[in-house]
């Protein structure tokens, strides 16, 4: 934790630039420090540096156009580079910085939360080692595009020059090529982990990566949280997909709740997931003609039937109103009760 704060405290003093006026044209040398650390994690003990630091992308005369702001865990003793793997990590937003995956996934340490999707109340929040970090499998380099961070344009380039899918995905290829160059990393196997828009990120990040006469191939892609087709996730007026799309996680979540006949599916989970999945698909087809019937719908989901084109969300929603409770918005599993104004998980 201190190491963490000492971090942060000598990354502010060392940016004078971030605080400096645009028309200032001097840009200093990129800033980074380094620290030995070990984490007990996969039933070994991971022997590492963590350095937390710029790296500039440049114009094609070698002016500073951004500065890449990373943390990165790289085990000692490294041999061949070939064996040991390195994962570059992001979250989305696009806007976020790489902080959530990285203190609350993957890094060596994490914030301590509730396990049961219940309120994180206010701070001060307690860090402890991370049993679930990667490190035991793979070195990890967590990367804050421009705009969010520390990640800045530098000199006269503006911000928004690196926001767009292409540009955005541009800019974190070229730091990708620059670190694997500098640490020597050509030749070990590279991973991209992304989350929620940092899986379309992650998606043109390889393309990117793997185009040009200078290609580079990833070994493989992480999508966590995915959104790579957005008429999936907006609800709105004409748009029938998200509904579509969203039906076999209501099933589910009725399912857990014990809104359904489990006996209708002879109390099996995975042939009721399958079936709702097949409802969905067909109509995702076009093979239902007039959308999912409401009797199909409320078989998945619960209530009393009645005829619609297609459930949205508050279906469900009502038919847990009705139990006097609501569906937590991070983890459906949790249902939390209202009493005299006041939440109450249940």
């Amino acid at each position: 934790m201190r190491f963490l704060v000492g971090l942060m405290f000598a990354l502010l003093l060392g940016f004078p630039a971030a605080a400096q006026d645009k028309s200032d044209t001097e840009i200093p040398a990129p800033y980074s420090v380094s620290k030995d650390m070990s984490l007990r994690v996969g039933g070994r003990t991971v022997n590492f540096t963590a350095t937390a630091g710029e790296t500039y992308l440049r114009a094609e005369d070698g002016t500073p156009r951004a500065s890449i702001f990373s943390i990165a865990y790289i085990e000692e003793g490294l041999g061949d580079p070939a064996e040991r793997p390195v994962v570059f990590v992001f979250n989305g937003g696009p806007g976020s910085a790489s902080l959530w995956l990285h203190m609350g996934a993957f890094g060596p340490k994490r914030v301590i939360t509730p396990g049961d999707a219940t309120d994180v109340g206010a701070p001060p929040y307690a860090i402890e080692n991370n049993p679930n970090s990667l490190l035991d499998v793979a070195d990890l380099v967590f990367i804050d595009p421009v705009g969010t961070g520390y990640s800045r344009a530098l000199g006269e380039t503006e911000a928004k020059e690196f926001y767009g899918v292409d540009e955005d995905a541009e800019s974190i290829a070229e730091f990708i090529r620059v670190w694997i160059t500098r640490n020597g990393r050509w030749n070990s196997p590279k991973y991209l982990a992304g989350e929620s828009y940092g899986t379309t990120r992650a998606a043109a990040v390889a393309q990117e990566l793997q185009g040009g006469w200078n290609g580079i191939a990833v070994n493989g892609v992480v999508l966590i949280s995915a959104i790579l087709d957005f008429q999936g996730a907006r609800f709105a007026p004409g748009n029938d997909t998200a509904h579509i799309a969203f039906f076999p996680t209501m099933a589910m979540t009725a399912w857990y709740h014990d809104k359904v006949d489990h006996a209708r599916w002879g109390d099996d989970l995975e042939a009721f997931a399958a079936d709702a999945c097949r409802e969905a698909g067909e109509e995702r087809r076009g093979q239902r003609g007039h959308g999912l019937l409401a009797d199909a719908q409320h078989a998945h989901i619960g209530g009393t039937a009645r005829r619609c084109r297609l459930l949205t969300p508050l279906a469900l929603v009502q038919v847990l109103q009705r139990v006097g409770a609501h569906l937590h918005r991070h983890d459906s599993r949790t249902r939390q009760r209202r009493s005299k104004g006041k939440r109450k998980e249940a």
